[in-house]
Parts: structure tokens; sequence; C-alpha cells
């Protein structure tokens, strides 16, 4: 059974033991608020969807800028939809307690990154040096 723990007032400090307890459940409760909205988002979009192809225009223009907006839905889907897969794999971090840990380097995220961005999967460095691997093709950040 899962112990409960209080967060009011609550807010992850570096003056702490890095992903306890305590702050494992702060992130779980950010991350499950943010899938939450997510999946409202795209139920949104997706009446969004279904109001535009109820009002099918016969002038060009109309139709022209009802496709625009449904690719824009489908896109917001989309996008939402692979965030809440990022989510999903974070929550699973949280359970075998790999939360907030570098995917690459095993050495711990900047808190202030994880409050930033909570599905980071990399520290800074490792992020930058991907991103640079990703421009250019060849590393050239040294992680030791």
């Amino acid at each position: 059974m899962k112990k409960l723990i209080s967060l009011e007032g609550y807010t992850p400090s570096t003056n702490e033991e890095f992903m306890n307890d305590k702050m494992l459940a702060y992130f779980e409760r950010e991350l499950l608020c943010w899938e939450e909205t997510l999946h409202k988002d795209i139920e949104i979009a997706k009446q969004q969807i279904k109001e535009a192809s109820k009002h099918l225009s016969k002038d060009e223009v109309d139709i022209s800028i009802q496709d625009i907006n449904i690719s824009f839905y489908f896109e917001a889907i989309r996008r939402d939809s692979a965030l809440i897969n990022s989510i999903n794999l974070c929550l699973e971090r949280i359970k075998n307690r790999t939360y907030g840990y570098c995917q690459y380097s095993k050495e711990p995220i900047e808190l202030r990154r994880l409050k930033a961005n909570p599905i980071a999967l990399y520290s800074l460095d490792v992020q930058e040096m991907l991103e640079h691997k990703n421009n250019t093709g060849v590393y050239n950040v040294n992680l030791n």
C-alpha cells in the first residue's frame, strides 16, 4: 500500500536528499496534473474538429481556412499525445526510482531544470551535447 505524503505548501529544495519520497510524490503530482490537462485539451481539440466538420462550406477560401484549422487541431492532438507519452515514461521512472537522474550519465538532473521541465531525461550538459551532436554529427562535450 502506498504511503500518503502531505505535499501542502511543499516545494522541492536542494537542501534535502535528492529524490526522496516527498520529492518523488511532488513530481508525480505535477506530472499527473499536467497529464490531466493535456487529456482535456485533446478532448477540446476533438470537439473542435467535429464542429468544423459539421459546417463544411462550398467556398474555396472557407474550405482552405477550415482545412488549416483542422490541421492545427490534429497537430495539437499529436503534440499533446507525445507529451502524455513522455509523462507516462517519467511516471514509470518515478515508480522505479530512476526519475530525476540523467539517462545518459546517471547523475542527478538539476532540480531547477526538473521544476521547469519535469519530463527532462538528461542533465543540461548531456542535453547540450546531444543537441550539438544532432546539429553537427559530432560529440564535442567531455562528461568526465
